[in-house]
């Protein structure tokens, strides 16, 4: 089993448990980044920056429904970009979704779990972060 990118998030080991991934504050202005940086890009300080733990949930910012992908990658398959609550935006694939384009919407909430993310040329499974929807909290407009 390989991991992609693995000091980027983290495995759960045991119960209770959860995955996180692994991002950085800025102790000086707060700011938080996914993935990791070497300097704050808002303060221009090397020294400012802490791992922290976060995307354990957030908010689809956009998707696509894609019906042709690299090798590996099933298809169809739904990609996001995910508003995090800690402020960055990151890309993942949606897992437990409907390839259909009412399925998920804009806003819906999600949270973060570690699975197969595609399969190598061996199909073996590679693991990485990817997140799933939170069935009971549904868009807004939808209430």
């Amino acid at each position: 089993m390989d991991r992609v990118q693995e000091r980027l998030f983290h495995i759960p080991s045991g119960e209770g448990d959860e995955p996180y991934l692994i991002g950085n504050r800025c102790r000086a202005c707060g700011s938080v980044f996914f993935p990791p940086k070497g300097g704050c890009p808002n303060c221009l300080r090397e020294d400012t920056l802490e791992s922290i733990p976060i995307g354990r949930r957030g908010r689809i910012s956009s998707f696509s429904i894609l019906h042709v992908a690299p090798p590996g990658f099933p298809v169809p398959h739904v990609q996001a970009m995910i508003r995090l609550d800690e402020g960055p935006l990151v890309f993942s694939l949606l897992k437990d979704v409907s390839p259909e384009p009412n399925a998920v919407a804009i806003g819906d909430a999600v949270q973060l779990f570690i699975g197969e993310v595609r399969k190598d040329e061996h199909g073996n499974p590679i693991i990485g972060w990817l997140y799933r929807p939170v069935s009971n909290e549904r868009r807004e407009d939808q209430g």
